[in-house]
C-alpha cells in the first residue's frame, strides 16, 4: 500500500513509500509533528501528505513533554481527537512523549525505542504526574525516523517482499517523484508533511495531523496508483499573534486569530442579487473593485491589528476614475468624480418659465429633446472625461438634421446645421416658431386635448400616467425616440408609452387628474412632470 508522511521539527521532510499497514492522520508530540496519508492504488501517493503546520486547530487539548516537564498544554488540530502517551528507554534513559493524535494513527503508530503507547479521548486526558521528563536530541532524531519510515505496527515492508503490482511515489532526499513498487499486502500510498516529507506504500493508513507542541505533522492516505504525487499540506497553521475582524452571517465584529503567513486583514463587499460582507485574515490581498456583470465587489486590504473594522466600500459607490462637470447655483464648472457604472457625462437644459442647467455623471443617458407643452428640455450625453463642459443646447436650438447654406462676408457657400424647428432653408431670418410637422396632444392641468407642435427630432408622442398625493395624473407631449427608449422606470410614474403617428397619444378616457380635482395646473401635476424629467436627467 503506498504511503506518504511529512514531519516537522526545525526542518521539513517528506517520505513516500510502500507500507504493509498505515493510517491517514496526524501526530503532534510537540518535539515532532507528522501527518500521514495512506492510499490503496498504484502511485496514489503522488502528492505530499498535508504539512502538519497548516492544519486548523480543532479546540482539543493534550499534555506534551519538552524535556523539562510533561505539563505543557498543546492545542490539537484537524482530526487529532485523541491524546497519546508513549514511554520507553533510549541511551539508558527512561523517556516519555505526549501529544495529540488522530484516532486512525493512534491505532497503527509505532516508535523506535518506545515500548508502551496509549491513547485516550478527552481534553488533557494524558496527564500523569509520575512521568519521566528526559528527552534528548538524539531521541528526537530517532523518533522522527520512526515516524517517517516505521509508521505501522506491522512494519514498513511485508516480510514476504513479493511485489504486488501496486506502485507509489517515494522520496529520497532530493525528489519525491521516485516510483516505488509495493509488495506483500501494501495496497495503499502514504504521504506525510512536517519537518520531513515522506511518501511510501502502506498496508493501512489514516489521513489527519499530529501536534506534540515542538513538532507538527500532517498525513494523507489514498488508494489509487501514484495517488500520493502531491505533498501533504504544510502544517503551518500556527497562530502568529495577528488579529482581524471576521463575519459569521450575523455580525462582522468577531475577533479572528490569524496564523502562518496571514499578516494582513481583508474585507470585501459585493454580491449578485444580494449584498454580502466578508472579513478575514489573509496572507496576500489587494484593494480594489471588480465588476463581472452578474456581480460587483469591492476589496480592501490593511496590515494592522483589527484594521478591517470598517466595511469595504459599496461597489456601486467606488470611484471609477471618470470625471464630469457638475452644476451648482453659481457655476457649471465644478469637477465631479463618477462612481460605479457611471461612465458617461450628462448635460441638460430645461425650460419652464425660466431656464435651468444641469450637469452630472450618468450610468446611461440619451441625447435628444422632449416637449411636454408646459416645459421643454434638451439633453446631451458623452463618454470622455469632462466632456460635458459645454451647456446642452437650448431646447429651441436642438439640431434637427437639416442643413442649409449660409453666408459670411466672403461667401454664401458655407454649410449650416439647422436646429429646433428650422425645417426650411431661407435667404432671410429662419422661422424659429415653425414646427417639424409632427403634432401630439398635451395636458395643461384642465384638459389633455390640447394640440402641440413638435420640433427638432421630436418624432414621437409620449403619454405618462402616475399618482401623487392620491391624485391620478397624466402627462402628454412630444419626445425624441431616444428619450422614449430611455424612460423605462420613473419614480411615481406607473406607465410610459410612446407612439409615432400624429396625435396618436389621444385617449378620451384619460384625463389630466382625478375627477375630484379641477385645479388649472395642480402642484401634483407639476411634480409628476418633474419626476419624469428627473429620470431623464439622471438616467
Amino acid at each position: 500500500m503506498p504511503a506518504q508522511a511529512s514531519s516537522s521539527i526545525n526542518s521539513k521532510i517528506n517520505v513516500q513509500a510502500c507500507s504493509l499497514g498505515c493510517a491517514s492522520g496526524s501526530l503532534n508530540l510537540d518535539i515532532v509533528k507528522s501527518s500521514y496519508f495512506c492510499c490503496g492504488t498504484s502511485f496514489c501517493n503522488a502528492r505530499n501528505a498535508q504539512d502538519p503546520r497548516t492544519i486548523v486547530p480543532n479546540g482539543n487539548k493534550c499534555y506534551s513533554c519538552d524535556g523539562k516537564s510533561c505539563s505543557n498544554i498543546l492545542s490539537c488540530s484537524g482530526t487529532e481527537d485523541r491524546c497519546i502517551t508513549g514511554t520507553g528507554t533510549f541511551e539508558g534513559r527512561t523517556t516519555v512523549v505526549k501529544g495529540c493524535v488522530s484516532e486512525g494513527v493512534c491505532d497503527t503508530i509505532t516508535f523506535n525505542s518506545v515500548h508502551d503507547i496509549s491513547c485516550c479521548k478527552g481534553n488533557l486526558c494524558n496527564d500523569d504526574k509520575g512521568d519521566t521528563k528526559s528527552i534528548t536530541q538524539s531521541f528526537i532524531q530517532n523518533i522522527t525516523k520512526s515516524l517517517m519510515y516505521n509508521g505501522d505496527k506491522r512494519g514498513a515492508q511485508d516480510p514476504s517482499n513479493v511485489p504486488n503490482g501496486k506502485t507509489c511515489y517515494s522520496c529520497d532526499g532530493k525528489s519525491c517523484l521516485n516510483i516505488l513498487s509495493c509488495s506483500g499486502s501494501q495496497d495503499r500510498c502514504l504521504k506525510a508533511a512536517g519537518s520531513i516529507k515522506a511518501k511510501d506504500c502502506a498496508v493501512d493508513c489514516a489521513s489527519g495531523s499530529m501536534n506534540v507542541g515542538t513538532a507538527k505533522n500532517s498525513l494523507v492516505c489514498c488508494n489509487t496508483d501514484k495517488c500520493n504525487t502531491q505533498d501533504a499540506p504544510d502544517p503551518a497553521n500556527v497562530p502568529n499573534g495577528k488579529t482581524c475582524y471576521s463575519c459569521d452571517g450575523q455580525s462582522c465584529s468577531n475577533i479572528l486569530s490569524c496564523s502562518g503567513s496571514e499578516d494582513l486583514c481583508f474585507n470585501g463587499t459585493g454580491g449578485t442579487t444580494a449584498k454580502a460582507k466578508v472579513k478575514d485574515c489573509a496572507a496576500d490581498c489587494a484593494s480594489g473593485s471588480i465588476n463581472l456583470g452578474i456581480g460587483k465587489n469591492s476589496l480592501a486590504c490593511c496590515n494592522t491589528d483589527q484594521c478591517n473594522v470598517q466595511d469595504a466600500p459599496d461597489p456601486s459607490n467606488v470611484p471609477n476614475g471618470k470625471t464630469c462637470y457638475s452644476c451648482d447655483e453659481k457655476s457649471c464648472l465644478n469637477i465631479l468624480s463618477c462612481s460605479g457604472t457611471e461612465d458617461r457625462c450628462l448635460k441638460a437644459t430645461v425650460g419652464i418659465t425660466t431656464t435651468m442647467k444641469a450637469k452630472d455623471c450618468a450610468a446611461d443617458c440619451a441625447s435628444g429633446s422632449m416637449n411636454l407643452g408646459i416645459l421643454k428640455n434638451s439633453f446631451a450625453c458623452c463618454n470622455t472625461d469632462q466632456c460635458n463642459v459645454q451647456d446642452a443646447p437650448d431646447p429651441s436650438n436642438v439640431p434637427n438634421g437639416k442643413t442649409c447654406y449660409s453666408c459670411d462676408e466672403k461667401s454664401c457657400s458655407n454649410i449650416l446645421s439647422c436646429a429646433g424647428s428650422e425645417d426650411r432653408c431661407l435667404k432671410a431670418t429662419d422661422p424659429r416658431t415653425d414646427s417639424n410637422g409632427k403634432k401630439c396632444y398635451y395636458c395643461d392641468g384642465k384638459s389633455c386635448s390640447n394640440i402641440l407642435s413638435c420640433s427638432g427630432k421630436e418624432d414621437h408622442c409620449i403619454t405618462a400616467t402616475g399618482s401623487f398625493v392620491d391624485q391620478s395624473l397624466v402627462v402628454k407631449g412630444c419626445a425624441s425616440k431616444s428619450i422614449c427608449d430611455a424612460t423605462t422606470s420613473v419614480t411615481d410614474v406607473q406607465t410610459i408609452s410612446c407612439c409615432e403617428g400624429n396625435l396618436c397619444n389621444n385617449d378620451a378616457n384619460i384625463g389630466p387628474q382625478s375627477a375630484n380635482s379641477a385645479e388649472s395646473v395642480t402642484q401634483s401635476f407639476r411634480f409628476l412632470c418633474c419626476f419624469l424629467l428627473s429620470f431623464v436627467l439622471l438616467h
